[in-house]
């Protein structure tokens, strides 16, 4: 039960540090566990779940610091 109780603080304190990227992330994982699971006895397929989660969360972590650089440029030339 601890470990419940745990495992929902870090998911609360992430959506509260930086929630799109929190959000995002369990999305990706949640689309790679459906992945998975359709991919179903073919191992070639379920053998991708990992390379996809990278790179789903590469995407969340370039786009977030993209949003990022753009609004410090916004605040540096105001």
């Amino acid at each position: 039960m601890q470990s419940v109780i745990a495992l929902g603080t870090v998911i609360l304190d992430l959506i509260v540090e930086d929630g799109w990227i929190a959000l995002g992330a369990i999305g990706a994982l949640v689309a790679v566990g459906v992945e998975t699971h359709l991919a179903g006895a073919d191992e070639s397929l379920r053998d991708l779940g990992g390379p996809l989660l990278f790179v789903l969360i590469l995407t969340l972590v370039v786009a977030n610091l993209y949003g990022a650089g753009r609004a410090a440029g916004r605040n540096r030339a105001s």
